[in-house]
């Protein structure tokens, strides 16, 4: 599940292109609309209670990427009870919400948002923004493992989190990299034409192929599959 303040959904497309890859038949609940293997079911009402729910019992799919936000939250809540991976990145604000919500002032918002991670199983992973304070601080409540992400290696949050023998995923000079206490793997370069040139289209950015890694990661997705998803991520999958 997927939740942030900005636009999560490119993110989710990703994720569910690199677990569609894997192999596994995927269902994407998102802002754009319902999908089941890339092949777009409905374009309205993706992110609705009852359409995200469709997924769930359908028994094909093998694997469920939800993007939700916080007017969804606290209008329907969550279309699932547990999940195995649960995302965060960047805490919203209550600005722009009903006023019959009643949601109060942004002081709030990690109290509602922590249900994202609150739902995370214990053999599961809260993949985490460590650039946004609150974000980092909703780790407390994750009852798996977290994975820490961000823009660049030196970010003390993710020093930390390594030296604790965990994960963290950061970019290091264009470098996309993987790290788990001194190990590290490096998944791809934003110099290869096909990354660079997806980037330079604005179909994808840093931060969503970044995020995107870490939940697919969190899956035990191997990396020569998370390059080769992101250098293909637009194309038809019956033209790969």
């Amino acid at each position: 599940g997927f939740m942030g303040a900005g636009d999560t959904t490119r993110t989710a497309k990703l994720a569910a292109w690199l677990l569609h890859l894997q192999g596994w038949t995927t269902g994407l609940s998102c802002a754009d609309g319902l999908y089941l293997n890339q092949r777009c079911l409905q374009t309205r009402g993706g992110m609705d209670f009852d359409n995200a729910e469709r997924l769930l019992v359908n028994r094909s799919v093998q694997a469920a990427v939800f993007e939700t936000d916080a007017l969804h939250l606290l209008t329907e809540g969550l279309p699932y009870d547990r999940c195995q991976v649960g995302v965060v990145t960047s805490m919203p604000s209550t600005q722009g919400l009903p006023a019959e919500l009643h949601a109060g002032d942004d002081e709030r918002m990690p109290g509602y948002i922590r249900t994202q991670i609150d739902v995370v199983l214990p053999t599961g992973t809260a993949v985490l923004n460590a650039e946004d304070e609150q974000v980092a601080e909703l780790a407390q409540y994750c009852d798996g493992d977290v994975i820490f992400y961000a823009g660049s290696a030196t970010h003390p949050r993710l020093a930390e989190h390594r030296a604790q023998d965990r994960r963290v995923a950061f970019w290091r000079d264009g470098q996309l990299i993987l790290a788990q206490g001194k190990q590290e793997t490096e998944v791809l370069s934003t110099q290869r034409p096909a990354v660079s040139r997806l980037l330079k289209e604005g179909k994808l950015d840093t931060g969503n192929i970044l995020v995107a890694a870490s939940v697919a990661w969190a899956l035990e997705v191997p990396a020569e599959l998370i390059r080769a998803g992101v250098k293909s991520y637009g194309q038809s999958p019956s033209s790969l």
